[in-house]
């Protein structure tokens, strides 16, 4: 069956419908009054322990053994582990919905991400990737159960810091792959070799931001209003090292540009809660991260790989670029439109949220039919 020959096809599908499902959802047990059987968690809790970690496990296990495949010049994942670790996934999916009892929760919930550890340490082992990949995955894993653990005694304070933690994990998978992918495809596909990131400079940002998380955790505000206005700064210098005006002419690399430009908006809008904290409201920098900065570049580099993978021309058509179009766009009204309006429970946010699922609905359209048949 062609869906499981490869993870990208198993777990790009995945990937999309949750970022689908899980939101509708919500929204149907906040203004329809849908059944939620889950007694340990809040709704909100839920749905933020699925968007976070639901969709982002299935995100990173699609890319890195797709990924891991090419770095290490060998098939690394077979049919079976492929339906291992979707079984996995769904199992603690449900779990999550129906939460039975607290140890069966910290025990199933976050396992996708702890076989994803264990699976890439098993399949990287020699290769430099395997520390600050498995490094990341466990950290991620370590919020989830961080998260769970919060969420089950109602402790709001410590949730926000399993969310920080979770975050400092995903800005920096996400500053790591656009340091190397943008360059990489910029020069594969344009023929121009990007010369103004250099490696120090990039690991000193990337200690710089990962500072600004701990900061953040640990509310350690003065600290916060020197760094974090520094990591606006250079993650601004950084974008325009990376940009190149012939980028603007093809979609399938503008995309990754625009999800760098997320990761500047995100300390951007730091930068001004410091001293405006009603920019706090609705949690805009923390959507910037993941509705902006996660899912574009999800969303680039699944179609990108979905296509390569599959034998095809890496070009983005009608279907891909209008999806490119409808995530961006429901992302900016998720971010900003609190920011100006002030509230987080009216119906521009529900349109926002109809705009970033219908960017996904636009990639399934697109891709489903390629999931299904063989490569060409």
């Amino acid at each position: 069956m062609a869906f499981l020959s490869a993870p990208f096809r198993t777990f790009f599908f995945i990937t999309a419908l949750t970022a689908i499902l899980i939101p509708m959802y919500f929204v149907c047990i906040m203004i329809n009054d849908y059944p939620y059987p889950g007694e340990l968690l809040t709704s909100f809790a839920w749905h933020g322990h699925e968007m976070f970690f639901g969709y982002t496990s299935a995100l990173l296990t699609g890319f890195l053994l797709t990924a891991s495949a090419h770095w290490t010049g060998k098939k690394v994942i077979a049919r079976s582990g492929i339906l291992f670790f979707l079984l996995t996934w769904i199992v603690a999916r449900v779990i999550m919905f129906i939460q039975p009892d607290p140890i069966v929760l910290y025990l199933i919930a976050p396992l996708p991400l702890l076989i994803l550890l264990l699976k890439i340490i098993h399949v990287l082992r020699g290769n430099r990737n395997v520390f600050p990949i498995g490094a990341t995955i466990l950290s991620l894993y370590l919020a989830d159960l961080f998260h769970l653990h919060s969420s089950v005694n109602a402790n709001v304070d410590l949730v926000d810091s399993a969310y920080t933690l979770a975050s400092t994990s995903i800005f920096f998978i996400l500053f790591l792959f656009s340091g190397r992918l943008i360059p990489f495809f910029t020069k594969s596909k344009l023929n121009i070799q990007i010369e103004g990131l250099h490696l120090k400079r990039d690991i000193f940002l990337a200690a710089l931001c990962v500072l600004s998380f701990i900061f953040k955790a640990a509310n350690f505000e003065l600290a916060e209003l020197v760094v974090v206005p520094l990591c606006a700064t250079l993650m601004i210098r950084r974008g325009f090292l990376l940009i190149n005006k012939e980028v603007m002419k093809v979609p399938m690399l503008l995309i990754l540009h625009v999800a760098h430009s997320w990761l500047i908006i995100y300390f951007l809008l730091r930068t001004f809660s410091l001293s405006l904290p009603d920019l706090e409201y609705g949690r805009s920098a923390f959507h910037a991260l993941m509705a902006g900065a996660l899912s574009t570049f999800a969303i680039g580099i699944m179609s990108r790989a979905s296509l390569g993978h599959t034998g095809r021309e890496v070009k983005a058509d009608f279907l891909i670029k209008a999806s490119f179009i409808s995530l961006t766009f429901g992302a900016l009204l998720r971010v900003f439109y609190p920011i100006f309006v002030g509230d987080t429970m009216v119906i521009w946010l529900h349109i926002s949220m109809g705009f970033w699922t219908l960017g996904f609905i636009l990639f399934l359209i697109k891709f489903t039919p390629i999931y299904l048949r063989p490569r060409l």
